[in-house]
């Protein structure tokens, strides 16, 4: 009778699979990195298209007139709505901040739970105006005990010249109101190269006023008088003439109730604050930079 021989691994066959699978491994965990990010990517596309159709649907039952901001209101409790779900005002690959708590008629309160991903277009500038809000003034705000705030109305459809080419809202790092101005929407960014921003190394995603979505790249820097110092941008500087502003030829002048403190001058025209930007800042030096105005290049 044979004896059955039992076959088993040697230790050199077991040593080769384990080198074959780390190697499997170090290749592919990258590209499974890259398809979660395309996924949070896309999620957060879907997201500003339905905002950006929430605002279509604003614009009809208001006059054509675009959302206003301040005293009590905010962009996504005048949207809500249309959205009618809180979960598009989040962004995937933003996660920090807390409860932002606004009125929302009637004694209700709307509750975002964290920081939304995505702002308004207020302008290049924040309070100066520019975009789809006028600059802002001081006004009263509808409290039991009224408190003096800051206002910003909207603007009508047919102040805005190019539709197709003019932002309505997209990504952002603003808070707490959101807006994805040049001068606030790195606000509560640390990092210090344009290949840190989200999704694939700084492509924001926005939705523009005519409804149309369309993913862009972004670069950002210092700015002194930007909010915390900081300072983001779109690339194309042939889009970024009419990107923030309504009417590109309009002069924006600082707010009397909270002046902005860039170096960009009193009264440009909106449409030259991009180029102005490009034309003026110097490549950022690493730390260096910082409390100066520079982009980084990378």
């Amino acid at each position: 009778m044979k004896s059955q021989r039992v076959r088993a691994f040697t230790l050199i066959e077991l040593l080769v699979v384990i080198a074959v699978t780390a190697v499997l491994a170090a290749l592919l965990f990258p590209v499974f990195a890259q398809a979660r990010e395309k996924a949070r990517a896309l999620s957060c596309m879907n997201n500003v298209r339905q905002c950006g159709m929430s605002f279509t649907l604003y614009l009809q039952d208001y006059d054509e007139v675009t959302p206003c901001m301040g005293a009590g209101r905010e962009w996504w409790t005048n949207l809500y709505p249309y959205t009618k779900s809180i979960e598009v005002y989040y962004c995937p690959d933003r996660n920090e901040g807390g409860d932002q708590r606004q009125p929302f008629g009637k004694g209700a309160i709307f509750t975002l739970a964290r920081y939304s991903g995505y702002g308004y277009n207020w302008g290049p500038l924040v309070w100066r105006g520019g975009g789809l809000l006028e600059r802002e003034v001081e006004v009263l705000s509808p409290t039991p005990q009224p408190t003096r705030d800051g206002f910003a109305e909207g603007k009508p459809l047919p102040a805005i010249l190019s539709p197709a080419a003019t932002f309505a809202m997209g990504d952002t790092y603003d808070t707490p109101r959101q807006g994805l101005t040049i001068a606030s929407a790195a606000e509560t960014w640390k990092g210090t190269r344009n290949a840190a921003l989200r999704h694939s190394e700084g492509v924001f995603n926005y939705s523009f006023v005519d409804g149309h979505a369309k993913a862009l790249k972004v670069q950002s820097g210092y700015m002194q008088g930007g909010l915390l110092g900081r300072m983001l941008m779109i690339r194309d500087p042939e889009l970024g003439r009419t990107a923030y502003c309504a009417d590109p030829e309009s002069p924006l002048y600082k707010s009397s109730y909270r002046p902005d403190s860039t170096n960009l001058p009193d009264g440009i025209a909106c449409g030259q604050v991009h180029s102005w930007i490009r034309s003026h800042f110097p490549p950022c030096e690493a730390e260096a930079s910082r409390g100066s105005d520079c982009l980084f290049t990378d």
